[in-house]
């Protein structure tokens, strides 16, 4: 487990920090404390996951708010800690803090137990998650630089890197793939209709297009991004499986109640002014602590039954649908999936929400069952879980029914098929 001295502390500061706060972090046991006015060289410190940069927010300075992203850019992309040391009705912090929530912050003056106090909640914080590598971000990043180049010779410039919570993307279209193995979550692909154009029409030279061929070539730009992802992956010994491209269509389309974890949002921008989405968001996966385990499947705040009928396997998740209790289902879905049952049904009327892991998860599993000439199937009552699967627009994957009588009927007329 962490401790709070376990931090090297980097300084970022423009005006002289109280001695007393450099002076205590010393006295106090940190691994080292170091002191910088500049960004030469700070990324590559801050690639230690347990650097924390605490930055020295001027009010009114001119060159401040382009600092700050830079700062947040560092943040994202080496996984750094970052705490903003700001005065007291500074509108562009209060705005920024809106935004990201997870971002920590002490007022001036700056008391040496105020910086304790904010380290110590950093600590908590990894404790209780745990954050994703950014080896599993930078080949998302690489392969959708490379795919527009080949394919358009569109050079994508990278605008800006940002933390959101949830889904909450801009555009028109977007192409949404879920993915399992080292960690699981989706990655997706987010473009106003006029940029897609804008991009086909350097592909062919054509002018007239229809709203098909402007949905597939989304689809397909998502597809070709998560191969080559998946080619960088395999090099370096990462295992993930994909799933087939979904679309999103919309104008600022936003399903930010249907995720709930967080994620990165990569902004690109094309040599014609398009901006270019990229948002990655998955959760590593790792033995949860032993926690659960009665015969049912109990656990904080989830649980699962599972029963054999004629046809299939009934699951009936309760809680929530996510990390947690994929953990202490996955046992039981590999048992399903190693007999010779070739259907299960998720009964959903208990389920309070789904989350991208949940999600992904259910969408590899369905993929296992296919091969063996079955699928799975979700009993959906509640209109929570229903606006997810429509929101997502995976629910055409499964099989998706109103109660379970209807989706033994189902289950019936495919195994009359085989």
């Amino acid at each position: 487990m962490h401790d709070v001295t376990d931090f090297s502390i980097i300084l970022f500061v423009k005006r002289k920090l109280e001695d007393t706060v450099v002076q205590y972090l010393n006295t106090r046991g940190f691994r080292s404390v170091e002191t910088v006015t500049g960004f030469l060289g700070i990324r590559d410190r801050s690639r230690d996951r347990n650097a924390v940069i605490v930055y020295d927010w001027i009010r009114g300075s001119a060159h401040e708010v382009n600092a700050v992203h830079n700062v947040l850019d560092i943040w994202a992309e080496c996984n750094t800690q970052v705490i903003f040391v700001i005065d007291r009705g500074i509108t562009e912090a209060v705005k920024l803090l809106g935004q990201h929530r997870n971002l920590k912050f002490v007022f001036r003056p700056l008391h040496p137990r105020k910086l304790e106090a904010a380290l110590k909640s950093i600590v908590m914080e990894r404790t209780r998650t745990s954050s994703v590598s950014v080896e599993y971000i930078n080949p998302f990043i690489l392969a959708t630089s490379t795919t527009f180049a080949e394919l358009a010779s569109v050079e994508l410039k990278k605008k800006k890197l940002t933390i959101d919570k949830g889904l909450n993307i801009r555009g028109d279209l977007s192409g949404v793939m879920f993915l399992s193995g080292n960690a699981t979550g989706f990655a997706l692909l987010s473009m106003e209709e006029r940029g897609v154009k804008n991009l086909i029409k350097k592909m062919t030279g054509d002018d007239n297009l229809e709203e098909q061929v402007v949905d597939s070539v989304v689809m397909e730009l998502i597809n070709i991004i998560s191969g080559k992802a998946q080619a960088i992956f395999d090099q370096n010994e990462y295992e993930f499986e994909f799933t087939t491209p979904s679309l999103i269509r919309g104008k600022d389309h936003s399903v930010r109640q249907a995720m709930n974890d967080r994620s990165i949002v990569v902004e690109f921008e094309t040599d014609s002014g398009d901006k270019v989405f990229l948002q990655i968001c998955l959760t590593e996966t790792r033995k949860a602590e032993s926690e659960t385990a009665s015969s049912a499947g109990t656990s904080g705040t989830y649980s699962f039954e599972k029963e054999y009928k004629d046809t299939y396997c009934l699951i009936r998740p309760k809680g929530d649908f996510g990390f947690r209790m994929l953990q202490d289902i996955r046992p039981t879905i590999d048992e399903v999936l190693n007999s010779e049952c070739s259907h299960m049904t998720f009964d959903l009327a208990d389920t309070r929400t789904i989350d991208s892991t949940g999600l992904g998860f259910l969408v590899n599993i369905n993929k296992k069952f296919l091969s063996k000439n079955g699928r799975v199937h979700l009993v959906v009552t509640t209109p929570a879980i229903r606006d997810i699967l429509q929101t997502t627009q995976i629910a055409g994957i499964f099989g998706v029914h109103k109660s379970i009588e209807e989706a033994e009927k189902a289950i019936a007329v495919e195994r009359e098929a085989l």
